[in-house]
């Protein structure tokens, strides 16, 4: 959802930009021409041709690598504007929810990663650096509330607000004593025609893509799946992975903005969508089991 936002707003991509994933971007190492990095789709043999509303339907990842990193003639946006973006979002800091305990994570970027200390060959920020970020990987650390809060703000056409746990008290015959109003943090610097754009493609995730499964009647709703990589690599060079599924609906009229987040869970679109699948459920008042 950022890395959209932040491509289209930018104008890195337009809604009719093509780019094709062959499975695979194949870059030089940068300080040794003998040898390469490989980033990888997790379709191994390519989506094919993608404008930005399949590249979010189908969570493609050499689409999102480009758009963040570059490739060849292509220019990406690139860490500082991508970090811009993603803080502009809530990223990187607190959301101010009224609850102890809260984390800010981290939009990382070159000054900080030449400070650390696992960073002894004082190495500075690469391309791969930014192709991870742009898919929500590599340095890149968030809490599932401030994923929560962006989707709300996608949903609802630009607004971040500040999440609250109360929402009114009351007395014991009903009357409000203490209303909470909500609280703005920002307008983002997107205009509604790109987040509408964004949310095209969240709603095609729902419709065709990787989130179909959702499997709602009578409410349209829109979302994104996320397989989050962590750890390091088995002996196949696979690695472990947390489940996330973010959402909204209805589409037309949002009532409801979620994230599901299942740590270790693998992949998102067959652990995460099913549990918002019956939690929207019952939300909107529909019938469990299959559509």
């Amino acid at each position: 959802m950022v890395t959209a936002s932040a491509g289209l707003q930018d104008r890195v991509v337009k809604k009719d930009t093509v780019i094709t994933c062959n499975g695979v971007l194949v870059i030089p190492h940068k300080y040794d021409p003998t040898s390469n990095y490989k980033f990888w789709c997790y379709v191994r043999s390519g989506h094919g041709p993608l404008t930005i509303v399949d590249a979010i339907a189908y969570s493609c990842d050499v689409f999102f690598y480009t758009v963040g990193g570059g490739f060849e003639d292509f220019v990406g946006l690139g860490v500082n504007r991508l970090g811009k973006y993603a803080s502009d979002f809530g990223l990187g800091a607190f959301t101010g929810i009224d609850l102890p305990g809260e984390s800010p994570g981290l939009v990382p970027n070159e000054k900080w990663k030449l400070a650390q200390p696992f960073n002894i060959y004082q190495e500075p920020w690469l391309t791969g650096d930014t192709y991870n970020m742009s898919i929500g990987q590599g340095y890149l650390l968030m809490s599932v509330l401030q994923m929560a809060n962006v989707t709300a703000a996608v949903a609802n056409a630009g607004t971040l607000y500040k999440p609250q746990v109360v929402y009114q008290v009351s007395d014991s015959e009903g009357k409000i004593i203490r209303p909470f109003a909500p609280q703005k943090i920002r307008t983002l610097p997107i205009s509604k025609a790109n987040l509408e754009i964004v949310r095209e493609g969240m709603t095609a995730a729902v419709s065709r893509g990787t989130a179909s499964g959702l499997g709602l009647t009578g409410v349209t709703a829109a979302g994104k799946t996320g397989t989050a990589e962590y750890g390091a690599p088995d002996a196949q060079g696979a690695h472990r992975a947390h489940a996330w599924f973010a959402a909204f609906a209805p589409v037309e009229n949002p009532r409801i903005a979620l994230v599901v987040f299942v740590e270790d869970g693998g992949n998102g679109a067959k652990v995460a969508v099913p549990i918002a699948s019956r939690i929207l459920k019952y939300y909107f008042g529909l019938p469990e089991g299959p559509p």
